[in-house]
This record gives structure tokens, C-alpha cells and sequence, in this order.
């Protein structure tokens, strides 16, 4: 019995080892994949505190929409889910059309950039007697990251263009 988990956990490990060897172009854009797993995760980690706050919200967010809420949070939670499924079906050594990694990965390029914007846009509507300044000091960098998520997803676009 311990050698039959023994034998199963050392075959996951070769045929990953075997994925990622067989095509070395496909390893970059894993690479891309989980960069841009992380960095839309880091903004996600610097706006959720914020957001949550139902004060800060009332006083900070006068002008924020939930239309302007909704792109935020689902261009971050969403297209980081979807780099997620990505990276999976990557190790599952499935073939993904190149149309639809184009469509993902410049869409998402879009509404990260949006959300950058959004997010650095807002800094300017507040006032510093109701909000805390460590809020203020969370959104820009928030908001920046989502700008350099955005010109990942770009670069992503294409290469996945020219190389795929």
C-alpha cells in the first residue's frame, strides 16, 4: 500500500517535470500566467481593506458607482480565477485555442487598466478629516499594480499573438 502512494506521488512529479520540458516557449507563458495570478492578487490584497469599511465607503466613495465597484473587483477576482484555471489545465497538459487565450488575456488587459485608473481616479474624492490616511496609502499602490497587471496582460496578448 505505501508503495503504491509512493509510486503515484513520484508519477505526478515526472509527468510534471515531462510537461514542462516538452515545450519550453509554453513555460514562459506559465510564467506570465502565475505573474499575473500574483499581481492581481496583491491589488485584490491592498483595496479589499478599504473596501470593506462600511464608513470609509459612505465618506470616500461618494462618487464611486457600483458600476465602477463592479469592474473593479470582478476584473481582479475574475481574471485572477481564470489564470488560476489556466495554470491547471497548463499541468493537465491540455490544448487551449489561441483565440480564446487572446480574448481572455486582452480583456483582461482592459479592465485591469480601468481598474488602475479607478482605483488612483478616487484618491482625489476624499476628505482627509473622515478617511484615515492608510487607506490612501493602500489604493495608489493598489492601483498602480493594477496598471502593471494590465500591461502584463498586454504583453501576454502578444505573445501569445506572435508564439502560439
Amino acid at each position: 500500500m505505501a508503495e503504491e502512494s509512493g509510486r503515484s506521488s513520484g508519477g505526478a512529479r515526472m509527468d510534471c517535470a515531462r510537461i514542462m520540458g516538452k515545450n519550453p516557449k509554453r513555460m514562459v507563458f506559465l510564467i506570465f500566467k502565475i505573474v499575473e495570478v500574483v499581481l492581481c492578487d496583491v491589488a485584490i490584497g491592498l483595496s479589499n481593506y478599504p473596501f470593506d469599511d462600511v464608513q470609509v465607503r459612505r465618506n470616500f466613495f461618494h462618487n464611486f458607482t457600483d458600476i465602477e465597484g463592479a469592474i473593479v473587483f470582478t476584473s481582479l477576482y475574475g481574471y485572477s480565477l481564470i489564470n488560476v484555471v489556466l495554470v491547471v489545465s497548463y499541468f493537465l497538459d491540455e490544448k487551449l485555442p489561441k483565440k480564446m487565450l487572446m480574448i481572455f488575456s486582452s480583456v483582461a488587459a482592459i479592465l485591469c487598466c480601468i481598474t488602475g485608473v479607478i482605483l488612483i481616479v478616487e484618491l482625489g474624492n476624499h476628505d482627509y478629516d473622515l478617511v484615515p490616511t492608510e487607506y490612501i496609502d493602500q489604493l495608489l499602490p493598489s492601483g498602480c499594480v493594477a496598471v502593471l497587471a494590465s500591461l502584463v496582460f498586454a504583453l501576454d496578448t502578444l505573445l501569445t499573438y506572435k508564439y502560439i
